[in-house]
């Protein structure tokens, strides 16, 4: 494949060669990488693409979307919602209640426009050229010259975000002002029509649509349900063969760096005849591995399926974060035959391997990591999409927000992210970055916190979504786990819905086997059959948080601190075998609010405040929290958020150490949640701007490889331990002080110990009672070199004491 000149300089300007990489080497969105018709090479590509995005250099135009009779300027990738606020025609729905005023967006028909010449279809000498549209959101009609389109694949129009769509172009373009035309349906009215003819109620109907299901509201992110073309789109032209797919598969891994690592290439590839050709696979590497295999094959009309087996001597594995290098190798796959060829984007794969542990125990069912043959512990967070525009994101500023967000990941040592199931499968240049900062990634599908049809429509729709997926995503060495949805299974059982709703016993046993068809057959054979080695969980969590197997099997999401508003000390006896989510809200800092709120609303319980708090309780429970840690109620805006950070920060950090303590039983933490989407009162630890909270501070002491943890005993007695997640035994020494904020310097107790803590163990230094003293500070050294520090209370700090510490 090539592509013109304008887009590879558009690319090429990015900020850093990491960030060019992060955006172009994987899936189909590498169809970007080749220069179109500018090099000297001697034999035709079989394949050229052209981008049809915003500004770039084929289009006559720039996309346009009409609203009231008129057409304004849109970007594309982007949405409605982000094209009207930048046109002036509705305020910013983050600015104080200004979310409400603008829901009648989701009703609307929308309709965008671009006008294209026919060199954008490449040179008339092609075959075939298709018009690709990487994602629509959501239901939609393209229109060519007048002429209703019809998909590929024979559904007839887009009705899945998570989905590519394709579209043959007719022979007769014009030469000049073609007009495409994409217009979009409200999803509200869709929903609404299809929960109609259900002789039962589901909980919510957005479950009718494949669409990002935290579009509809959720208790950290406002209702903005849009649509608009939220992904790339593309004209592809070709001719003879063209490389579809091509998949790197582990078929004989090793550990030993002194052995060979063998992969199997899986290369897909249409023809439209019988042609010879031969197939070339480079795999180069940052060191200096330079390695060509090559074949002759024959190719037949359709499809045809090829591989060929690559041997890598001294291999360099790809290692988490802590554990490693996260080393990676690049595939390059071209096909040629006398007269042309087509090439695909180099595929980046690590050599590692991932295996889940489930087994039963003398505790209950574990649920364990090994990587390379190694327990790994995993620390982390859940990701929430990073803005209420989704479309945003697949442009270089989202690009950009990845990197930084993902970087502070890596910055306080996560080697795990959880993406979370109602959200969407995020951008490549997302995977890419956890690829190359060692970040695992736990990949829910897009389902959640709701049963879900089980109609024929509807499970064809979500298969082929999964095929796609599985498909773009698999050769990413990051992919840890795929789960097939979040509390779906969690709400059937626990939710109440059988009686609020009203289900019949034949409804509700209809529900459950529409749920195992769906999570428990498609989904995990789709895995199964395309990524074979690939680890599969059919929920999370595994049991509900009220239940005594939470603790026992499985994973888990404990939420009974918070929404059961108990307190942190509970953290060390509701320890389950892998913490999915658990969480505390706070509130960012005052300037955030300054900036979207106004002036006169600017303290709690003001209709902006409230509305940018989307948890009924949120602010009692807050309140609560801080009053168990001996602060007295505060109504001042600046004073309550920097508190509310200081209590979900020692309350999270609480429940880090009792996780990585007890790693007998608990394999794994990640908190809820990583970040923002918008101005909000969340659980996040870092806000919509990118400002760390005091947590995320914290967090790389937490965090640390090698740590330092504390165990609460009540209020007089604290248990300090090191734990160690190296792949070796640390040798190391604690110093710790007792002494009294804002006290006497006199009023200390110190102490110190040295200890040798095995790999992926830990061990206690001390029991600390305050002595009169209300904080412990502790150092951690190795080799005389400080790595961790250490900060606990017996009580709560005053709040001049507090902003100490931002």
């Amino acid at each position: 494949m090539y592509f013109c000149q304008p887009e590879f300089e558009k690319i090429m300007n990015m900020k850093s060669l990491n960030k060019f990489y992060a955006i172009f080497v994987t899936g189909l969105a590498a169809l970007t990488l080749f220069l179109s018709g500018c090099g000297t090479k001697s034999l035709s590509p079989s394949e050229v693409v052209r981008y049809l995005n915003s500004k770039f250099g084929c289009i006559s135009n720039d996309w346009e979307f009409e609203y009231q009779g008129k057409w304004y300027p849109a970007t594309v990738p982007g949405n409605i919602h982000d094209d009207l606020l930048h046109n002036h025609l509705i305020p910013d729905p983050y600015y104080g209640t200004n979310e409400d005023s603008v829901q009648w967006v989701a009703d609307s028909v929308w309709t965008y426009r671009l006008y294209f010449d026919r060199d954008c279809a490449g040179s008339r000498a092609f075959d075939y050229r298709q018009l690709v549209f990487e994602g629509l959101d959501t239901y939609a009609e393209v229109i060519l010259n007048g002429k209703k389109m019809t998909t590929t694949d024979g559904t007839g129009c887009p009705n899945n975000m998570f989905r590519r769509w394709t579209f043959d172009l007719p022979d007769d373009l014009k030469d000049k002002h073609n007009e495409l035309l994409v217009r979009f349906y409200s999803s509200v009215s869709i929903e609404r029509a299809a929960a109609e003819t259900l002789p039962y109620q589901l909980p919510d109907a957005r479950v009718f649509s494949r669409k990002a299901q935290y579009e509809s509201g959720w208790d950290w992110g406002p209702k903005l349900i849009t649509c608009g073309i939220w992904k790339n789109v593309y004209i592809r032209s070709y001719s003879d063969y063209r490389v579809e797919d091509v998949y790197v598969r582990d078929t004989k891994p090793t550990t030993d760096t002194a052995g060979t690592w063998e992969t199997t290439v899986e290369v897909n590839v249409l023809s439209d005849k019988e042609t010879k050709a031969t197939l070339f696979v480079e795999v180069n590497d940052a060191d200096g591995v330079n390695l060509t295999f090559r074949q002759k094959v024959r190719l037949k009309p359709g499809e045809n399926k090829l591989s060929q087996l690559v041997e890598i001597p001294h291999p360099k594995l790809w290692w988490p974060n802590g554990m490693g290098e996260p080393h990676l190798y690049y595939y390059t796959v071209r096909l040629e035959n006398r007269a042309r060829k087509s090439e695909h984007a180099p595929v980046v794969h690590g050599l590692r391997t991932v295996k889940l542990q489930r087994e039963k125990d003398a505790i209950g069912e574990s649920f364990a990591f090994e990587v390379n043959g190694k327990p790994c512990f995993m620390r982390g967070a859940n990701w929430i999409p990073a803005s209420s525009y989704p479309g945003t994101m697949c442009r270089p500023e989202g690009n950009d927000r990845y990197y930084q967000l993902l970087h502070d990941c890596k910055a306080v040592n996560m080697n795990m992210v959880r993406v979370w199931g109602g959200g969407v499968y995020e951008d490549d240049a997302f995977y890419n970055y956890c690829d190359q900062f060692g970040l695992l990634v736990w990949q829910d599908f897009m389902y959640a916190c709701n049963p879900y049809p089980g109609d024929e429509a509807f499970l064809k729709n979500a298969q082929q979504e999964a095929v796609e997926q599985v498909t773009r995503l698999r050769n990413h060495p990051c992919i840890a786990i795929w789960c097939s949805n979040n509390e779906v299974h969690n709400g059937l059982e626990d939710w109440g819905w059988q009686t609020s709703l009203q289900w019949s016993e034949e409804v509700n046993a209809q529900l459950y086997a529409d749920f195992h068809q769906l999570f428990e057959d498609i989904l995990p054979n789709t895995i199964k059959k395309l990524q074979p080695d690939g680890n599969y969980v059919s929920s999370s969590p595994t049991y509900g948080w009220g239940h005594q197997e939470c603790t026992t099997h499985g994973c888990s999401h404990y939420w009974g601190v918070w929404w059961g508003e108990l307190p942190f000390s509970v953290w060390p006896e509701k320890t389950g075998r892998f913490m999915t989510e658990y969480g505390f809200q706070s509130y960012p800092e005052y300037a955030l609010w300054e900036q979207y709120v106004p002036e006169s609303e600017l303290h709690l319980g003001s209709p902006s405040m409230n509305n940018h708090q989307k948890h009924g309780r949120g602010v009692v429970i807050i309140r609560k929290a801080m009053q168990e840690l001996g602060y007295t109620k505060t109504d001042n805006l600046a004073e309550f958020a920097l508190v509310s950070q200081w209590v979900q920060a020692e309350g999270i950090v609480q429940a880090i150490d009792a996780h990585r303590i007890d790693r007998e039983r608990c394999r794994g933490t990640l908190y809820w949640q990583l970040n923002d989407c918008w101005p909000v009162a969340s659980w996040s630890s870092i806000d919509c701007s990118g400002r760390w909270k005091l947590l995320h501070h914290r967090l790389k002491d937490a965090y640390a490889n090698v740590a330092l943890a504390v165990r609460h005993r009540g209020d007089t007695l604290m248990e300090l331990y090191v734990v160690n997640d190296s792949l070796s035994a640390v040798k190391c020494t604690v110093e710790w002080t007792l002494d009294k904020m804002g006290g006497n310097s006199a009023m200390s107790v110190t102490g110190n110990k040295t200890v040798t803590v095995p790999s992926d163990g830990a061990v206690q230094v001390a029991t600390l009672r305050p002595a009169g003293c209300d904080r412990m500070n502790a150092t951690l050294k190795i080799n005389g070199k400080k790595v961790a520090t250490k900060t606990s209370y017996f009580g709560m700090p005053n709040y001049k004491s507090l902003s100490l510490l931002f």
